[in-house]
């Protein structure tokens, strides 16, 4: 199994719907599992798939929502 197919998985477990930014954010981060048989030696390490997953992350947070100072304490610190 691939790995957006996997944590796709999980977080449908979870009751996080495919309506979710969740779904977007796994798709853009376009994983690359490893090749069976190869070990690590194709596809994204652990370290880089979870950098590209957060940047994806990033990435979608920054065209879909809004960051403003007056949001509050509670959303400044983490919500």
């Amino acid at each position: 199994m691939s790995i957006q197919p996997a944590i796709k998985e999980k977080i449908g477990k979870l009751g996080i719907t495919i309506n979710k930014p969740a779904w977007e954010i796994i798709s853009n981060a376009r994983l690359l599992p490893p090749i069976p048989g190869s070990g690590l030696l194709f596809g994204d390490t652990v370290q880089k798939a979870l950098l590209k997953l957060m940047k994806s992350y990033y990435e979608y947070g920054r065209q879909h929502w809004s960051w403003v100072q007056s949001a509050g304490r509670i959303v400044a610190d983490g919500g």
